[in-house]
């Protein structure tokens, strides 16, 4: 009886232990798809990458925290992507000098670099790993092309098959999807692909401001945070 009762036993362990080991490893290797940097290679990373982010950290604080792992999660995916999107961490505590020349007063605070890090914005998404994916993907969308001739119009491909080109000349084309409201936000999808998005000023301005109460209100639980660990 103590025998039977012993194998179902030891098996269930064994499971439990193949779980948590596959667990760790998908989790190391979404770590592993962050790049880390630090003041001796953060200017030569950035400058190497035509687009970057960057995720400006405090380690022990619980906002960074709960990022990380949706973090690693989205990095892990958009290294897949072509072309691959690069995500990148900095510890802006230890690094003090980067932390203040890209104005960074809360952690964290998750930047887009361009152009080898001549032009720099805020990401202003939501922070879990399908959102930040989503998001990232818009930001390399290729911008639409402007049809100057005839010629032009041979390299359009519509995927959706509803525009043709016929002797440089386009016979079809898909319509623009209805103009959705909310309250007083209008918002405008284009053919071919639906991919850019045209927002009004007021709702920009409405998404920032909600995004900016968000992070003030993350600054504020995390000094609490920090007040309590330190008289701890």
């Amino acid at each position: 009886m103590a025998s039977s009762l012993l194998l179902p036993s030891a098996l269930l362990a064994l499971f439990f232990l193949l779980l948590s080991a596959s667990t760790c490893s998908a989790r190391a290797e979404a770590a592993a798809a962050v790049l880390t940097l630090d003041a001796d290679n953060f200017s030569e990373v950035v400058s190497a990458h035509h687009f970057i982010v960057v995720n400006f950290y405090g380690p022990w604080l619980y906002w960074s925290k709960k990022l990380a792992p949706e973090y690693e999660k989205a990095a892990a995916i958009l290294r897949n992507h072509d072309p691959p999107i690069v995500l990148a961490k900095i510890d802006a505590i230890s690094n003090k000098d980067l932390r203040d020349k890209y104005r960074v007063v809360g952690y964290p605070t998750v930047k887009l670099f361009r152009n080898g890090g001549s032009t720099v914005e805020d990401y202003i998404g939501a922070r879990d790993a399908e959102s930040i994916v989503r998001y990232l993907k818009k930001q390399v969308t290729p911008a639409s092309t402007e049809i100057q001739s005839a010629e032009d119009t041979a390299t359009i491909t519509n995927d959706n098959g509803k525009g043709k080109v016929n002797d440089g000349t386009l016979e079809s084309y898909h319509k623009p999807d209805p103009i959705p409201e909310v309250g007083d936000q209008h918002v405008k999808k284009y053919a071919p692909d639906n991919r850019h998005e045209v927002i009004s000023n007021s709702a920009k301005k409405v998404l920032k401001m909600r995004q900016r109460m968000k992070w003030a209100f993350q600054i504020l639980v995390a000094t609490i945070a920090e007040l309590f660990t330190k008289d701890g």
